[in-house]
């Protein structure tokens, strides 16, 4: 290939025009903690779902800079029978939180229906706690010390992330313990480039406690039949709790209040936690 015949930036970052794998037709976007395993494993198991490489592709935050033509390889081919109905799709929590991918996924899949399945926010911010300390991501001491440091930590990823776009760090995720439970600047984000006909919204609690209902309403949205229901088994459960943690919750809780105010204005009543 010639100089001139390099694909430029742009053309690396679009589906290629001519494929032989699935286009994604719907992606989970998150978040983290939220039951996002489990959602994914329910639709795979769908007998018109067929499955990329792995859940988590990790495209439009860590790897968008391989193009196009690698996330492509990550999907399934097509079927023997032309026409058999088959879609595909992937599950990336990341993607929700991260603020530089909903305009990227607009510009490869801007026909692409997106899922986000949300978590009371301080109960997803223990779990995601009890994973950092159980991995070893975390130095601080306890919950408490680890949303002390949360905003000058986040301060300083988001001024490196702004001065160069291809910058992942690994603590922007992994220390964003009260952040990535700000859900309706999240959710804002992604209605700033998809319709909101496109954007599907669930509750992790009802998923658990209502699983049979909210995946046949996660079935309508990506067009496929809710006529044989999988096993509902939980999938990546996290550990239980490191010790006491009950004066922190009331602070998270209260911490949460005016956002999760934001996101009921945003997305309605259905999203109010019983605490």
């Amino acid at each position: 290939m010639t100089l001139a015949q390099q694909p430029t930036n742009e053309q690396r970052h679009t589906w290629p025009g001519v494929t032989k794998r699935l286009r994604p037709s719907f992606i989970v976007i998150g978040a983290h903690k939220c039951g996002t395993t489990s959602l994914f494993k329910y639709l795979g198991e769908h007998r018109r779902v067929r499955k990329p490489v792995t859940k988590e592709i990790h495209f439009f935050d860590r790897h968008y800079g391989n193009g196009g033509e690698w996330y492509e390889n990550q999907f399934p081919k097509p079927g023997l029978l032309s026409g058999d109905g088959s879609i595909t799709g992937e599950a990336t929590p990341a993607y929700l939180y991260h603020p530089l991918v909903p305009a990227r996924v607009h510009a490869m899949l801007p026909d692409a229906k997106l899922i986000a399945i949300l978590r009371e926010p301080a109960a997803r911010a223990m779990s995601h706690w009890r994973v950092a300390r159980r991995k070893g991501w975390d130095d601080a001491a306890t919950l408490a010390d680890a949303i002390d440091r949360e905003p000058e930590r986040m301060a300083l990823h988001a001024e490196r992330m702004a001065a160069d776009p291809a910058y992942v760090a690994d603590g922007f995720f992994r220390h964003a313990y009260l952040s990535r439970g700000c859900y309706a600047e999240q959710i804002a984000r992604w209605l700033e480039h998809f319709p909101r006909e496109q954007l599907l919204v669930l509750k992790s609690e009802d998923m658990f406690g209502h699983p049979l209902k909210t995946w046949e309403r996660a079935c309508r949205f990506i067009g496929i039949e809710s006529d044989h229901p999988p096993a509902f088994d939980v999938h990546n459960e996290g550990s239980g709790a490191t010790g006491t943690i009950d004066a922190v919750v009331e602070r998270m809780r209260a911490w949460f209040e005016p956002h999760n105010e934001k996101l009921r204005a945003l997305l309605g009543d259905e999203f109010t936690w019983k605490t």
